[in-house]
């Protein structure tokens, strides 16, 4: 984007991932639908390929920003990148919903159905069921009947 070396962007993505992932936003509704979910009668998992070297404490910053913007969840899971198929499958994970291509197909290859968030970077992928918004996850669950 800043017709930077790999080097230059690797540099500038290791220096200042941790500073960005502490003060992302939730997306609109997140928190709401997920109550919702949970009243349901829903277990809330979240995966997360944070525990790879690249943050001081991921579980305590996790847990952090999880409180902070209010989020609920039943088990938090912290995982090297790459094991989200195989985590969601020991766990008898139902619909993970990612926005990461490899993690989707992952996931999928291991029986998991998945929503994918779409984002800028996937929108042209159909291999999943995309998913625009929290609204829409939650109905997408509901037509499920999981």
């Amino acid at each position: 984007m800043f017709d930077w070396s790999k080097e230059e962007n690797d540099d500038f993505y290791y220096k200042n991932i941790e500073r960005i992932a502490k003060r992302l936003k939730t997306l609109p509704n997140a928190q709401s639908v997920i109550e919702k979910l949970k009243k349901d009668g829903h277990e809330i998992y979240i995966i997360s390929s944070r525990d790879n070297g690249e943050y001081t404490n991921p579980k305590e910053m996790t847990e952090k920003w999880l409180k902070d913007n209010n989020i609920y969840y039943d088990k938090l899971i912290l995982i090297d990148k790459g094991q989200k198929g195989e985590t969601c499958k020991k766990n008898n994970i139902d619909i993970m919903i990612d926005d990461t291509v490899k993690n989707c197909i992952d996931v999928s290859e291991n029986g998991i159905k998945v929503l994918m968030m779409r984002t800028r970077f996937n929108k042209d992928i159909t291999q999943f069921e995309q998913v625009l918004d929290w609204e829409d996850i939650y109905k997408k669950i509901n037509k499920a009947n999981i």
